[in-house]
């Protein structure tokens, strides 16, 4: 049996979940890793994909197995956790915020968030849209959530991730103008930037910005970003620095 997490938080893996990670943990070996030298571009690029189909079916399994734990309350019962939360961050050795997405996800891929889900397990969207979709519905109006899961999923079968994200803000402000005026209102209250001279003479800078200062800057900055020339050997940092 493998054993995960602190001793009163474990849990036995079933004899076929052992099985497929130690088939997932053989494509990482120097042995897996001379096959990929060997191949061609075609068929790495088709590891690539194929691996990330994988990982995003296992993400829609962990979901689903995630709700069934939860509605059944079993950490509570069988390790007397505070809550399925508490027991993910135990058993699973994750982080806070980590436990608690996977718990709204889990209990929304019951009911609002139930076709996204299916649409992961079935390859139509990765996991990453998933969380943006989730991103951008949660914090509208209930009445309004149904319309935004309509909507952004099939943004997500032709768009990148980026894009879901954007149109999900574009969406809150359509359908939930008042709400979205509040966050920017927040947001900008929030706003800050800090010099700290150091002992060696340089500074170190520490700050948060709204929406449109950041995106200000990084337009201001987006020229710089690109390498002088060949010999350029800057970091992406060094050069936004430079800028």
């Amino acid at each position: 049996p493998v054993m995960l997490g602190t001793e009163d938080r474990s849990a036995t893996v079933p004899a076929v979940l052992v099985q497929l990670v130690g088939q997932a943990r053989s494509l990482a070996t120097p042995e897996a890793r001379q096959l990929l030298n060997a191949s061609s571009p075609s068929e790495r690029a088709g590891w690539v994909v194929g691996l990330q189909q994988l990982t995003d079916a296992v993400a829609a399994a962990t979901l689903t197995a995630t709700e069934v734990f939860d509605a059944n309350g079993d950490g509570q019962t069988l390790h007397g956790a505070a809550s399925t939360q508490a027991w993910l961050r135990g058993a699973c050795r994750v982080t806070g915020a980590e436990a608690a997405e996977r718990v709204r996800l889990a209990r929304a891929s019951r009911s609002l968030l139930a076709d996204p889900v299916a649409q992961v397990r079935d390859g139509v969207l990765t996991y990453q849209h998933l969380r943006a979709v989730d991103r951008g519905t949660r914090h509208l109006p209930a009445p309004q959530q149904p319309k935004a899961v309509q909507l952004l999923p099939d943004l997500a079968q032709v768009a990148p991730v980026g894009d879901v994200r954007t149109a999900s803000k574009h969406l809150q402000d359509v359908l939930d103008p008042d709400g979205s005026l509040a966050d920017c209102q927040q947001q900008f209250d929030r706003r800050y930037l800090t010099l700290a001279p150091l002992m060696d003479g340089m500074t170190a800078l520490d700050g948060l910005l709204d929406a449109e200062a950041a995106a200000l800057l990084s337009a201001a900055l987006e020229p710089f970003l690109v390498p002088a020339d060949r010999d350029d050997r800057r970091t992406a940092s060094q050069r936004r620095a430079d800028g």
